[in-house]
């Protein structure tokens, strides 16, 4: 499946827990812009404008593919992406970034 999405920045972060049983740990994460959420009930509201980049929206990247790594690290953050997913191999609920393109001003849209 192909998202296209601003992306704000990637992170990529790799070691040993500190706690339980000192488990090694491999997370890429690659983070987009989302429009903020308006909303109004009895008790107020609130008027939006703009976007925002939120942890628990964040996309996942298989850290296992050092190209996929190597190419969203030479990215010059925030730019407009088309990525590609498939299922994530330990949930499939959830989609696992394994390319990613930059989309220049003539390939947009």
């Amino acid at each position: 499946m192909t998202i296209l999405r601003n992306v704000t920045g990637f992170s990529a972060a790799s070691g040993v827990a500190q706690k339980g049983k000192g488990a090694a740990y491999s997370i890429g994460r690659l983070y987009w812009l989302k429009p903020i959420r308006e909303w109004s009930n009895e008790f107020g509201q609130q008027v939006t404008t703009g976007f925002k980049a939120d942890e628990r929206d964040a996309l996942d990247i298989d850290l296992n593919r050092p190209p996929l790594v190597a190419k969203l690290q030479s990215f010059k953050y925030p730019l407009d992406i088309r990525i590609e997913v498939e299922p994530h191999p330990d949930d499939p609920l959830r989609n696992v970034i394994v390319d990613a393109h930059e989309l220049k001003p003539e390939n947009k849209g």
